[in-house]
């Protein structure tokens, strides 16, 4: 399986408040690599409350 590149939006705040809590990165995941691997990477960030994938 080949996971294209794309953004992944990372809000920092459960107010719903994005304007300045977000963390923007490309991520191109190789095809061994586990999607849940990517999700356990970017929530050991302190204060991450939830991960959208676009």
């Amino acid at each position: 399986m080949r996971i294209r590149p794309g953004h992944i939006k990372v809000n920092q705040r459960d107010d719903g408040d994005e304007s300045k809590c977000e963390l923007v990165m490309d991520v191109v995941l190789k095809p061994k690599q586990s999607v849940d691997k990517l999700y356990e990477a970017i929530m050991t960030v302190q204060g991450i409350k939830r991960i959208d994938i676009n």
